[in-house]
């Protein structure tokens, strides 16, 4: 199929369109809902898959817009792509006009199977996990290997080299959010609340795209812990991430003495 991807985050972006392309389809994408837009006047697409949480024209404001246009791009299903499936989140997107929903990251033969859920009249929701608040996180994974694989995939290791460290960066970002806002949060602050549970999803989401497990088992239960528990889980994902790093940088990149053996 010829496929329309509207993504802003670049690790997303280059992992979506990279698991979608090895499973045979042909991937056009774009960084917002604007060019996503903007792209549906002047090609034809089989399929559009949006972001939901995009600067500027989010997924149902472009999904609203797309669907207005008067040409062949507005009868294609669009499928919403993203982090946020609770059952209340589903049924808003499907209330929306959303023909069916993929859950981040994406893996591989996850939009096959939506596909043909939707050929055949029979969409569900994606399956979610029973939310859990664990304590012990050192039973979990510190990597996902499936994650890791897909990512190693990527022939083009400059720009995977850059994806891991733009992640950083909005690592990096993302806590001093949450530094700033620690001590409004304890005082029930609404607006703080917000930007720190906006910072922690944001980790969650790239921690999960990126194939650090623990982590964002640590930042899933941080985005809705009681106050009480709000400091020690911010401690464990801070020193869970820290420790990350080199792990994550060795499963990613090959020893240099390989890199010599094989040239």
């Amino acid at each position: 199929m010829r496929i329309l991807l509207a993504e802003d985050n670049d690790a997303n972006r280059l992992i979506a369109r990279s698991i979608l392309e090895r499973d045979g389809h042909s991937v056009v994408s774009t960084v917002d809902g604007k060019s996503a837009l903007k792209a549906c006047t002047t090609a034809h697409y089989d399929a559009v898959l949006l972001d939901i949480m995009m600067p500027g024209m989010d997924g149902l404001k472009t999904l609203r817009r797309i669907k207005a246009l008067k040409n062949a791009n507005s009868k294609v299903p669009i499928f919403a792509l993203t982090a946020f499936c609770s059952p209340a989140d589903q049924t808003r997107y499907r209330m929306a006009g959303f023909n069916g929903i993929l859950p981040k990251p994406l893996r591989s033969g996850q939009f096959d199977r939506l596909v043909l859920l939707y050929s055949a009249g029979d969409v569900p929701p994606p399956a979610i996990l029973p939310a859990k608040l664990v304590t012990a996180f050192d039973e979990s994974p510190l990597l996902d290997d499936r994650v890791i694989a897909q990512l190693n995939s990527i022939e083009d290791k400059v720009a995977l080299k850059t994806v891991e460290q733009r992640f950083w960066d909005g690592v990096k970002a993302s806590l001093e959010t949450i530094e700033q806002d620690r001590h409004l949060v304890l005082q029930g602050d609404i607006s703080a609340i917000t930007r720190f549970r906006g910072a922690v999803h944001a980790i969650k989401g790239s921690t999960a795209t990126i194939g650090l497990a623990r982590a964002s088992h640590i930042a899933k239960s941080l985005q809705n812990a009681p106050p009480g528990d709000t400091p020690k889980l911010l401690q464990l994902l801070c020193a869970c991430l820290a420790g990350s790093r080199t792990p994550l940088q060795d499963a990613l990149h090959a020893p240099p003495e390989l890199l010599i053996g094989s040239r």
